[in-house]
């Protein structure tokens, strides 16, 4: 038996992704939520516990609801 490493994708789609993510974190600091769901297609959703965003426009929403949050020391950071 023989086996075979291969590298998933190439440098210009591991780039492509590090770009959307360098996007996204750039309007977090910005609390530009428009910028926060450029990439995101229209009908992209947000599940985590207790929540559930089920379009584009709700995750815009709900981001400038926590962007103007920050300003009273609520919200933090996604992970990086």
């Amino acid at each position: 038996m023989t086996s075979k490493t291969t590298t998933a994708g190439s440098d210009a789609d591991r780039q492509a992704v590090l770009d959307v993510l360098a996007r996204l974190y750039r309007a977090w600091e910005a609390g530009d939520a428009e910028a926060f769901v450029a990439d995101y297609t229209e009908d992209a959703s947000v599940i985590q516990p207790g929540v559930y965003e089920k379009d584009r426009q709700e995750i815009r929403t709900n981001m400038t609801a926590a962007f103007a949050g920050r300003s009273t020391g609520r919200g933090s950071p996604p992970a990086r």
